[in-house]
């Protein structure tokens, strides 16, 4: 497979997983695995909610056909630190704090900035 069909795929498994993770979170509150405790609940539900925003939003900046950026931050760049740094502190909390494991992955950012040739192979 080509460097594409592998992006692809590794952008797949990463939102395959957040989905796992979220749909797990979702049954955990609806059958009352927090039910005992007001703070672990509310900490659930709230990480449900940006858990969903920062999958739809990722989704429609990496993997959506229809609106993904044919640019995005490098994995180095302050805004690919801090893509990062929200998808390391929702796993942490859905593995460490809510029992949610599982989600390991992590959205493939390019690690080079682009160039002039590709961009204009791009508007090519």
């Amino acid at each position: 497979a080509g460097p594409a069909a592998i992006e692809r795929l590794h952008q797949r498994a990463f939102f395959d997983q957040l989905g796992a993770a979220l749909r797990q979170l979702n049954t955990n509150i609806t059958s009352g695995a927090y039910a005992g405790d007001p703070a672990r609940l509310a900490l659930a539900q709230s990480t449900l909610a940006s858990g969903q925003a920062l999958g739809d939003d990722l989704f429609g900046l990496l993997a959506d056909p229809a609106t993904a950026s044919p640019f995005v931050p490098t994995s180095s760049s302050a805004a690919g630190a801090a893509v990062g740094a929200n998808v390391a502190a929702l796993q942490s909390t859905l593995a460490n704090d809510l029992g949610v494991t599982g989600f390991t992955a992590v959205p493939l950012l390019p690690s080079e900035l682009v160039t002039g040739d590709d961009l204009r192979a791009l508007i090519a």
